[in-house]
């Protein structure tokens, strides 16, 4: 039994490792600003209750790892610079681009809380990102609704502008993303796996005896 268990573990270990090898890594760089002059006043959605994307930037395992260089300051800088707009944030990382069920979200904020929502990565017959971002411009206390229930779909929280699209994405490409008050840039880039994700195998737990 002690045997069967130890080569269980080497087994899973081993797939962790695969999934580094296997899969092409990209380094993705996330830019989100404000729109200072929007041009429509259209009704903002009441905020869900959202989970916790389960990836943020600093995670470092087989699934992702920190970037090291930045490729959009140049273009960050400029909004930076513009009168017109104003960055609250510049993230960037790196990931292999999994499919539809085995790719994860990864939590998208800023250091001023005014953005808050997640971004997905994944891999279909061409790679697609999915945003749902929240310019968190309304903080007030959300309210349940008169059913007594205390689920998710009984919430109802601040109205806020919400960037929500799917997008089928390319590899070197600029992309925007846009909303009359607020918009996001991203670019994926092709990259070799990293070598903490070949060290870093993601963690199996075995079924007690």
């Amino acid at each position: 039994m002690l045997l069967s268990r130890s080569l269980l573990a080497s087994w899973l270990m081993f797939a962790g490792l695969s999934v580094a090898y296997a899969q092409q890594w990209y380094q993705v760089e996330l830019v989100v600003f404000e729109n200072l002059s929007p041009i429509s006043s259209e009704a903002s959605p009441a905020m869900p209750m959202q989970e916790a994307a389960p990836l943020t930037v600093d995670t470092r395992n087989n699934r992702i790892q920190p970037a090291s260089r930045e490729e959009l300051s140049a273009v960050a800088d400029r909004l930076r610079r513009s009168s017109g707009y104003r960055v609250h944030t510049h993230l960037a990382w790196q990931q292999p681009i999994l499919g539809p069920r085995q790719s994860q979200a990864v939590a998208v904020t800023s250091d001023n809380n005014l953005i808050n929502g997640q971004i997905r990565l994944r891999r279909g017959t061409y790679l697609h990102a999915d945003l749902d971002l929240w310019f968190m411009e309304n903080t007030g206390a959300g309210a349940w609704s008169d059913s007594g229930s205390l689920s998710s779909a009984n919430y109802s929280g601040p109205r806020n502008p919400n960037l929500k699209e799917s997008r089928r994405v390319r590899s070197g490409q600029l992309h925007y993303f846009d909303h009359p008050r607020f918009g996001a840039l991203l670019k994926l880039t092709a990259v070799d796996a990293p070598d903490a994700a070949l060290q870093s195998p993601e963690s199996f737990s075995l079924p007690a005896e």
